[in-house]
């Protein structure tokens, strides 16, 4: 009987850390270096990580931001992914974007749909 209460607590435990809300993360197909040849965006670059968005906007400076939200929606043309992301005072932005498997794994943001990024070699 003495190890009833041992037995709930540790039950308890296991209940709240599996509970715990865990850090969302993008697939692995998408995590990398991604470029786009637009001139427009030369020297830029979007860095997927498992928890963070990074952008870079030239002259070798970044912008790091965690990831707070992913959202996934399957549609004709590709895959809308949305990743709600903060910045250093904690204000939320989104990011939208398609992905497309089918023309070699290309994305395009959902504002820009004729300018293609293709992720970097590894």
């Amino acid at each position: 009987m003495k190890r009833t209460p041992t037995l709930l607590a540790a039950t308890c435990l296991l209940v709240i850390i599996g509970c715990e809300p865990r850090s969302p993360s993008l697939p692995d197909n998408l995590m990398g270096v991604w470029r786009t040849s637009d001139p427009k965006y030369a020297g830029r670059f979007l860095w997927l990580a498992q928890d963070r968005v990074i952008f870079g906007t030239g002259a070798g400076s970044v912008s790091i931001h965690p990831i707070r939200k992913i959202a996934r929606a399957p549609q004709a043309d590709g895959t809308l992914y949305t990743i709600t992301y903060t910045n250093d005072d904690g204000q939320e932005y989104r990011l939208s974007f398609f992905h497309d498997l089918g023309h070699g794994g290309v994305i395009w943001f959902k504002n820009q749909k004729d300018i293609l990024w293709k992720r970097a070699n590894r």
